[in-house]
């Protein structure tokens, strides 16, 4: 870095030298003069260049782990917002909606508790008594183990 600071450096003289020179008819003394006052802004300027640069570097870094966060939130927005999987269930004669719930998802583990699951998802079927289901009513039985959880309690 600091040979390509060092080579534009050498450029610029040659060319404000050839410039100033020419254009000014300025002597040679008074050209080497003005090469050195555009060495020494250069040399002044150089660091706060490489700083600005270690600064653009950092602030780099901290916009990637930013869109990485987002692209993890936009994930997880489509994960919860995604629609739920159902399985259809006809009611027949002696079944209770905890019954249902423990031989459906029994093979996942006593799930009886989702029962009242049953019943939300099916409440414009069932009515306002989940006690009362008729034989050939079609249920939706959701299949999204992270709503399971919601009734665990």
């Amino acid at each position: 870095m600091r040979s390509k600071a060092l080579l534009i450096s050498i450029l610029l003289g040659l060319l404000a030298f050839s410039t100033l020179f020419a254009q000014e008819n300025l002597s040679e003394e008074e050209a080497l003069a003005k090469i050195a006052e555009y060495e020494q802004c250069i040399a002044e300027k150089t660091p706060i260049v490489e700083a600005l640069r270690a600064e653009v570097a950092a602030l780099q870094a901290e916009v990637d782990q930013l869109l990485a966060r987002k692209s993890e939130l936009n994930r997880q927005i489509a994960e919860l917002t995604r629609a739920p999987e159902y399985t259809t269930y006809i009611v027949k004669e002696g079944d209770c909606l905890w019954w249902i719930a423990k031989r459906e998802y029994q093979p996942r583990g006593q799930r009886w508790y989702l029962w009242k699951m049953i019943y939300d998802d099916n409440r414009d079927v069932i009515g306002a008594n989940p006690d009362l289901i008729l034989p050939k009513q079609q249920f939706r039985l959701n299949q999204d183990q992270n709503v399971w959880e919601r009734y665990r309690q």
